[in-house]
């Protein structure tokens, strides 16, 4: 199998050492405080990594994936799925205007959306993101679905004002 993790490498004595895949599984069910252990896949093998380090490639690793919604969600593609030959049609210009127009657009909006405080890019991410729906967003934050919804429009209207700028 091409996805198979091939070799794990971990911490013993400040630095790292390589195991197998089957010895880090032996480990890891044998060994309680083995499996607190956090590790990252970087291509077909594991690294032990801390606690800090785990959370920001996983956070990261969200964020990408929520970007990567927003793109698809709005119709956007990137260079590296697009084939040679997708662009070309008989209006390539206009193609290639629109498509660089987008990118445009989408990195303004990425610069509208870093700018906001917390917790409006939390209701913001909440709702678009995590598809949740106003009074689930109302409840985790402990106030109304109103003002949840007026919120939204308020964020909305702010973000619209930045891109038309």
């Amino acid at each position: 199998m091409d996805n198979e993790i091939k070799s794990v490498f971990i911490i013993e004595s400040d630095h790292y050492v390589e195991i197998t895949y089957q010895e880090f599984k032996a480990r890891y069910f044998s060994e309680e405080l083995f499996r607190s252990r956090r590790f990252i896949r970087v291509d077909k093998r594991l690294l032990e990594v801390s606690q800090k380090d785990y959370a920001s490639h996983h956070r990261e690793r969200e964020r990408n994936r929520y970007l990567k919604k927003l793109d698809i969600d709005n119709g956007l593609i990137s260079m590296e799925d697009m084939d040679d030959n997708e662009i070309v049609s008989s209006n390539a210009s206009e193609d290639v205007a629109v498509y660089v127009e987008d990118i445009c657009l989408k990195t303004r909006l990425r610069k509208c959306l870093s700018n906001l405080n917390t917790e409006d890019r939390f209701l913001i991410e909440a709702i678009f993101y995590y598809e949740m729906t106003e009074r689930k967003v109302a409840e985790l934050l402990h106030i109304s679905q109103t003002a949840v919804h007026k919120r939204k429009q308020k964020i909305l209207k702010k973000i619209k004002k930045n891109l038309e700028e």
